[in-house]
């Protein structure tokens, strides 16, 4: 109905009852079943129903926010830190559109310099191209 897309990112180690499994993180529910039992496990986990997923690998992330026109993301001023170390930008903290590079430098972050968690606006990003 808006022709946009809004993607959603669930945190990899969660931990959660996997349907026909035991509990464990929410990426063993992938390597259990694939795509049918993780949006299973997501369903019945989160309430959230995904009418549809795209599976990427990194050599190809970058080039699909490129042709969105970058998304646009919350970042912390030790996230925007380590973006820019590794992509020459100079972001700040507060909203920014991200290009590909920087998005998968973002989508890669595992731990902060700081020793802060990822925050929870790690966990939305919208794209921000028309479909």
């Amino acid at each position: 109905a808006t022709r946009q897309l809004t993607m959603t990112s669930f945190l990899r180690d969660l931990y959660v009852p996997i349907p026909g499994h035991a509990s464990n993180r929410i990426n063993a529910a992938y390597a259990f079943g694939g795509t049918p039992l993780l949006k299973k496990t997501i369903s019945q986990n989160f309430d959230v129903f995904l009418d549809g997923s795209i599976e990427v690998d990194f050599a190809h992330f970058s080039e699909i926010i490129d042709q969105l026109g970058g998304v646009e993301l919350e970042l912390r001023q030790d996230e925007a830190d380590v973006i820019n170390r590794q992509t020459g930008s100079a972001l700040t903290e507060g909203v920014h559109r991200l290009d590909g590079s920087q998005a998968l430098t973002y989508a890669r972050i595992r731990s902060l310099p700081t020793g802060s968690e990822i925050s929870s606006n790690s966990t939305m990003i919208r794209a921000a191209g028309i479909l």
